[in-house]
């Protein structure tokens, strides 16, 4: 039986197409149909086709549709989501790439323990180290966890399409289809069937070894700050409602662990590459803003002096590695 959907969405990333699919071919083609990889090509005019056209005849079990127009990040996110008929679906970003026997090990757990969401912890770069992702990496571990606890240790992570994958028949569809309309436009659309399955589901796994490489800061379309301090802030407050627990533990690790370090980097201009300016000003909502953790440590790394943020930022650094270091022993 076909278990798993490798959704990968792309725009004008070729290169970076070519080499993920380099990565993928020979274990996709090892589990006999188990997993199946389908391409939503977003109107590319750089050498996509020609990618596709190669992979074709080599991996056996690759489909790909093309747009007859560019219809946006969020809209060709959401149709790699609709068209997987698997019951599991995994949207890789066209610029990350799984490590050497990440795909084996997680359609074992897929088929011994059925969950709900997997969350896959990446290894950030600016570019992918080619000889790493390829050297076997050697046992892997996974644990269970409560629905909080997930939260918690996942937390603004669970925006990141790679990092998870999902039983889609964990949420009922009209759920999601409601979601949707609250999440279109906020350039975090796959949070519409993130949380309706964070919400509804009832079992979550992690594994506890980095599972792909990312590419850090490859991004754009938008501005950082609306997206990460406003919309994530408003979506999980309107989504989670009827989980207060979970809520509060997604908002107060991102103030203690994202937070910090985003707004440190847009201050030093180190953010990323996103197509819109940064603006000084944004309402923070007050969910947000009430808590602690943002009081007394994003807003001085924010308003403060450069030589008090970077201070406020340090001690941020500190907390984050203590925070990791209970989440491991925890584990």
């Amino acid at each position: 039986m076909t278990l798993l959907t490798i959704a990968i969405p792309t725009h004008n990333r070729s290169s970076h197409l070519d080499f993920l699919l380099s990565v993928i071919e020979t274990e996709v083609n090892t589990l006999q149909g188990i997993v199946v990889v389908h391409v939503l090509d977003n109107a590319s005019t750089d050498e996509t086709s020609a990618v596709l056209a190669k992979y074709h005849a080599k991996i056996l079990w690759l489909t790909s549709q093309r747009n007859c127009k560019n219809l946006g990040a969020d809209s060709n996110i959401k149709a790699c989501f609709q068209k997987a008929n698997t019951p599991y679906v995994w949207i890789l970003g066209d610029d990350d790439a799984p490590f050497k026997g990440s795909l084996l090990r997680l359609v074992k757990l897929l088929e011994q323990q059925r969950p709900d969401m997997v969350y896959l912890p990446s290894i950030g770069s600016r570019s992918i180290n080619k000889d790493y992702i390829f050297k076997e990496l050697g046992s892997f571990r996974v644990v269970t966890l409560s629905r909080e606890r997930f939260a918690a240790i996942v937390n603004v992570q669970l925006t990141f399409i790679s990092g998870l994958v999902l039983r889609k028949d964990a949420a009922s569809p009209d759920s999601i289809t409601a979601a949707l309309e609250v999440t279109n436009g906020t350039s975090l659309i796959q949070l519409a069937w993130v949380y309706e399955i964070l919400r509804q589901g009832k079992r979550f796994f992690v594994f506890r070894n980095e599972m792909l490489m990312t590419t850090a800061g490859n991004t754009g379309g938008y501005a950082v700050l609306d997206v990460f301090l406003v919309n994530h802030t408003n979506l999980a407050c309107q989504l989670l409602a009827s989980e207060p627990k979970v809520l509060r533990a997604i908002l107060r690790r991102t103030s203690l662990c994202y937070l910090p370090g985003l707004i440190w980097n847009v201050r030093i201009g180190r953010a990323g590459s996103f197509d819109m300016p940064h603006r000084a000003f944004v309402q923070v909502p007050k969910e947000l803003s009430g808590l602690l953790s943002f009081s007394f440590l994003v807003l001085p790394i924010w308003t403060f002096q450069m030589v008090w943020a970077r201070l406020f930022f340090q001690i941020s650094r500190v907390i984050t590695r203590m925070l990791r270091l209970y989440d491991c022993i925890a584990l």
